[in-house]
């Protein structure tokens, strides 16, 4: 199932909550049938399990305490005692579990806003697709699959039972429509009445219902031969969605904040601040020793700066979850006036940019026109078309730690053999170390150093992979070149 293979492989409770609902639901199908001491406590230890790992799942901690209380109704009065008592233990026990995360579910409950926009009328279908991965052979299977277990359920009672309690089919209609109305309807009345909550992952406690669902339907299609073709048919679907369609297991598919931190981190030798709305996301990754992070959305944070609320510097933004680059012609103005945009970074769901400030005393500009040998295009960037070694002019250093900053691209697009062009960076002789290019976008790379003494020295840059095959030619671009004296 695509939705349960996509949350499974997250840092997050959802797969949890889908665990714990399906155990605390297996315990509680076993107590009603037992009613044993055993049974309630195993129950009341998962449903604890399953409220303690997301709030969603006091929701279904509700729907189950509706099918007890139907269940005390239709049982044999001699039972219900039992029934109680047992309850009342299992209850307890879930309440003492719970008080640790109580703190929590207060300080949730008062909230008045959420990011989660309000509902929509087609909320329910778009989570039910969702949960089929929006593939429309398996949406369709599995509605019939539905239909064929309602059939079952009201033939099954109208031919043959006059007990409805007594009937598993019936049962089976009790736990499952109980369990997936409680679920839905309680917060989708909230998102309208508080605060909005409705997100499909929330509902992952929901999918072992359907999928319960499904699954009886398709076992009470008479004929086998109809019954193992709907079953090879869907699980082929299932994995044709999964491996062909969407190619799943190849490519990327979720926010990279793990790359693309590891980026700013690299580059952000200055410690620059970092600025993000989700800031308290990038806590996990940043070493709050070496980087200041700060939760403000790019707007917010030029408004503080226009006004004066926080200081002038070099400043990251970091941004993710498809949120387009938008800021006010007011803030654009301001951010033209007195930065220059040094650097952007973008991975699969997120994307960083380095803005620089302007006339800052600290960094120099090293004309590319200065560098020697020199065949430089357009008056805008420095060509080197074979391997070789460009040499800046000799550069007065004074004792200290310093930045190296440079531009480069790397043709042609797409790479020759899949490899861009290949930078090796020397100060005076000295190898800072080297760099891959990208041959996408002008990209920019970082060197930090220091300098123990006073000094005159040069910078070097060599491109030592040159490659030339079949009217293709491997070339390096350079577009800038910047040295930034840190402050200490």
């Amino acid at each position: 199932n695509y939705f349960h293979v996509f949350y499974s492989q997250e840092a997050r409770p959802y797969i949890l909550l889908c665990l714990f609902t399906i155990l605390s639901f297996l315990f509680l199908l076993r107590f009603t049938k037992k009613l044993t001491f055993k049974s309630g406590i195993y129950f009341a230890l998962f449903a604890s399990l399953m409220i303690s790992t997301h709030f969603f799942g006091l929701f279904v901690l509700v729907s189950q305490i509706i099918i007890l209380f139907i269940y005390l109704l239709t049982i044999e009065k001699k039972l219900k005692r039992k029934l109680i008592i047992n309850s009342v233990i299992a209850g307890l026990t879930i309440i003492l579990i719970y008080i640790p995360s109580i703190p929590i579910l207060l300080k949730i409950s008062k909230m008045g806003s959420f990011w989660i926009p309000p509902p929509t009328n087609v909320f329910f279908k778009q989570t039910f697709n969702e949960f089929f991965g929006n593939s429309e052979f398996l949406i369709y299977s599995a509605i019939l699959l539905i239909i064929a277990f309602f059939v079952k359920v009201f033939s099954e009672k109208d031919k043959n039972d006059t007990n409805k309690s007594n009937s598993r089919f019936s049962t089976s209609f009790i736990f499952l429509i109980v369990w997936l109305f409680v679920i839905f309807m309680i917060p989708y009345i909230r998102s309208y009445t508080n605060v909005p909550m409705l997100i499909s992952r929330y509902f992952m406690s929901a999918l072992p219902a359907v999928i319960l669902i499904l699954s009886i339907g398709l076992a009470n299609i008479k004929s086998k031969v109809i019954v193992v073709l709907i079953s090879c048919i869907f699980v082929i679907s299932s994995f044709v969605d999964l491996f062909i369609v969407r190619h799943y297991y190849e490519t990327v598919n979720k926010t990279q904040y793990r790359e693309i931190t590891a980026e700013v981190k690299m580059k952000n030798t200055d410690n620059s601040p970092i600025i993000s709305p989700w800031a308290w996301h990038l806590e996990f990754f940043f070493d709050k020793n070496e980087n200041t992070l700060t939760q403000n959305t790019l707007n917010e944070y030029l408004d503080m700066l226009r006004l004066g609320k926080a200081e002038l510097s070099n400043f990251w933004f970091l941004d993710a979850h498809f949120h387009p680059f938008e800021i006010t012609t007011e803030n654009q103005m301001f951010l033209d006036q007195n930065f220059d945009l040094m650097d952007t970074v973008e991975y699969y769901d997120t994307w960083a940019k380095y803005y620089w400030l302007k006339n800052n005393n600290h960094i120099i500009t090293l004309p590319l026109n200065e560098f020697t040998p020199n065949y430089l295009v357009n008056n805008e960037h420095l060509l080197i078309i074979s391997n070789s070694t460009v040499s800046s002019k000799r550069i007065e250093f004074e004792k200290g730690k310093y930045r190296l900053i440079i531009q480069t691209k790397s043709t042609p697009n797409p790479p020759i053999n899949n490899v861009n062009s290949h930078v090796d960076v020397s100060l005076g002789g000295k190898r800072l170390g080297g760099f891959y290019t990208s041959s996408n976008k002008v990209e920019t790379t970082f060197f930090e150093f220091l300098i123990k003494e006073n000094s005159v020295k040069a910078i070097e840059l060599t491109f030592d992979n040159d490659y030339f095959d079949y009217m293709v030619d491997r070339d390096l671009l350079i577009y800038a070149v910047f040295l930034e004296k840190l402050k200490k």
